[in-house]
């Protein structure tokens, strides 16, 4: 298939998104009611019984866009997000084998505090700069704070 006509199929087809439902104190009902809005969004493939990186069972749904196959798992009762991960599917990003995790999350838990811990970075920095990759920066053990994703094979209006 040529470059662009996978580009044309990638702009047809939904992302999975987890920014809706990272946010704990929304009810679960939205949640509920967002998983199954996901569930039939062009693209998404519903994976039935899987399990998140830390092992807990879930539902799962997932698509491929830009390159990359992103994969959503959901608690079954609540709906809410356990964790993400994304690989690559495209050969083109040179950078490292189709097939390759290119990044993962679990949510363990969330919980809102007065205040950051001191060596917290003040303000997040850009999402990276040209021709470099993501910026992480370990405020403690456990607690990483990340910016960007590099994107070999973005367009110049995506890239860093």
């Amino acid at each position: 298939m040529s470059r662009a006509a996978t580009a044309q199929r990638r702009r047809k087809t939904s992302q999975p998104s987890s920014g809706c439902y990272v946010r704990q104190e929304a009810p679960v009902e939205l949640c509920r009611a967002l998983y199954h809005l996901a569930c039939g969004l062009p693209g998404i493939v519903e994976l039935g019984e899987v399990v998140d990186r830390a092992g807990r069972p879930g539902l799962g749904i997932e698509a491929e866009h830009g390159g990359y196959l992103r994969r959503l798992v959901f608690d079954r009762d609540t709906a809410r997000l356990l964790g993400e991960q994304e690989t690559l599917t495209d050969p083109e990003f040179d950078y490292a084998p189709v097939g390759t995790v290119t990044g993962w999350a679990v949510y363990i838990r969330e919980e809102r505090v007065a205040t950051l811990p001191r060596d917290a970075p003040s303000v997040p920095g850009p999402p990276c700069l040209p021709g470099q990759a993501s910026i992480m920066q370990e405020v403690q053990p456990g607690l990483t704070h990340a910016t960007g994703r590099p994107n070999p094979g973005a367009s110049s209006s995506e890239t860093c």
